[in-house]
């Protein structure tokens, strides 16, 4: 059957090329070359052996392959099958031909007996017939294929087109979402500054405090005359917020009611509610004046309270300036004693200069004045003068180490005093400050018991 088919198929592809060779030249008549002498066991041998006889050679040539880049896999597959089953036909073809032809006698008779290819028709006539059905099933399967590959590739578009929808919708939420984070973080910023603002206004008030309770008489006269000032303050910014609120009120109604009123009695009206604006833009005027002289006269009395130190400043002042007093002292009694040393070495060096000249001189005489005896007579009373002279130095010097320490001595005993008077500084200074506390404790004692006797009356 694989051989009748394949028969059939190059038949049908000789008389493509026999249609396509009319045009060019006319198709010789069929040429008988050999001849069978034998009997064919099969109808296919005895086809084969008709095929022979004129020539005809069961060879399978070679088609050209064409690109099969655009073919799709299935057909492939089957086409590789095909090649392989006709290389087995090919093979048996050879052989049964081989066989034949070399029972085959040549012959020269050109005529083709009708006997033969009637026989050779109603032969291959079931064969064409079943390799029709097999061609049109396959190329059914092979519609069918490509149906369902093209089904896949829009598939396949329509699975890309809704991930790059995904992808977008995707991008597109983590923008919102980092546009969020942003919004978040500065929320969060601005909750800490406020959070910051808060504490700090905390603190400040509770410095205020514990200034207000640690202020004497007259610093809290004035602090709570502060702080009517500023409640006055407050009270004006409230009574001008809601004035502007009565006037915005008031100005809207007579819009209202002048929009009513007539064009004869409109004019009057308009003339009463301006006397009237200006008289109310008048008395604004003076108000503000009185807002702004409270105002001025506020900040001059709290720079006034600034500029007073408090009880815990002077005594930081105080104790800074014993400090450098004390540091001042140090250095001075330091730079004192270095230089002291120094014109004390000093002296000492010039004694000594003077010395070494008074004997270098009494060496360099001592040769010449020994020669006569007026000259040693002389040399005598000079050396006794020179010994008068250094024991008149040696007095006042004593005179002045004497002095000195005297003056020591009473130095001291002034030191000593002004220890003592800086220990009853101190002493009053503490009783001073235990007695001003004992004064601010009976001061509000005294006035939470005056607020209690009017509060009962």
């Amino acid at each position: 059957t694989t051989t009748t088919t394949l028969w059939v198929q190059k038949k049908k592809k000789s008389g493509k090329k026999k249609k396509k060779k009319k045009k060019a030249f006319v198709t010789p008549s069929p040429e008988r070359r050999y001849k069978f002498g034998g009997s064919a066991a099969t109808e296919e041998s005895q086809v084969f052996a008709c095929l022979l006889e004129y020539g005809d050679s069961l060879e399978k040539k070679t088609t050209e392959k064409k690109d099969g880049a655009k073919a799709k896999d299935a057909f492939e597959k089957m086409m590789k099958a095909a090649e392989k089953d006709e290389e087995a036909a090919r093979t048996k073809e050879e052989e049964v031909s081989k066989t034949l032809k070399a029972a085959m006698t040549k012959t020269g008779d050109k005529n083709v007996a009708g006997s033969h290819i009637g026989q050779m028709v109603r032969l291959g006539a079931g064969e064409i017939s079943e390799a029709q059905q097999k061609y049109e099933a396959a190329r059914a399967a092979s519609r069918q294929k490509s149906d369902a590959e093209s089904a896949l590739e829009a598939r396949a578009v329509k699975a890309r087109v809704l991930t790059v929808q995904a992808k977008e919708k995707v991008e597109a939420i983590e923008r919102g979402m980092a546009g969020l984070r942003e919004t978040a973080a500065t929320l969060k910023k601005e909750r800490d500054d406020a959070l910051q603002f808060r504490r700090k206004v905390q603190s400040e008030i509770a410095k205020l405090d514990t200034l207000e309770r640690t202020c004497d008489g007259t610093k809290r006269k004035d602090l709570d005359e502060l702080k009517k000032l500023v409640a006055s303050n407050e009270t004006f910014k409230r009574q001008e917020q809601t004035f502007k609120a009565e006037c915005k009120k008031k100005l809207a109604d007579l819009k209202d009611e002048l929009a009513k009123i007539p064009a004869a009695e409109k004019n009057d009206k308009l003339t009463e509610i301006e006397a009237v604006h200006a008289k109310v833009v008048a008395k604004d005027a003076r108000l503000r004046r009185q807002v702004a002289a409270s105002s001025r006269t506020v900040a001059s009395t709290a720079r006034l309270i600034d500029d007073v130190p408090t009880r815990a400043e002077l005594v930081q002042y105080e104790r800074r300036f014993h400090e450098l007093y004390a540091q001042v002292a140090a250095k001075l009694d330091e730079t004192r004693k270095y230089y002291e040393l120094y014109n004390s070495l000093d002296e000492i060096c010039k004694i000594h200069a003077k010395e070494v000249a008074i004997l270098n001189s009494i060496i360099d005489s001592f040769g010449q004045a020994m020669r006569t005896k007026q000259s040693k007579q002389a040399f005598l009373q000079q050396l006794e003068d020179l010994n008068a002279g250094l024991k008149k130095n040696l007095q006042t010097k004593q005179e002045l180490f004497q002095k000195a320490n005297e003056r020591a001595a009473d130095e001291a005993k002034k030191h000593h005093a002004l220890v003592e008077e800086h220990r009853r500084y101190h002493a009053a200074v503490k009783d001073f400050h235990d007695e001003c506390q004992k004064n601010d404790l009976l001061l509000a004692r005294i006035a939470q018991q005056s607020q209690q006797q009017q509060q009962q009356k």
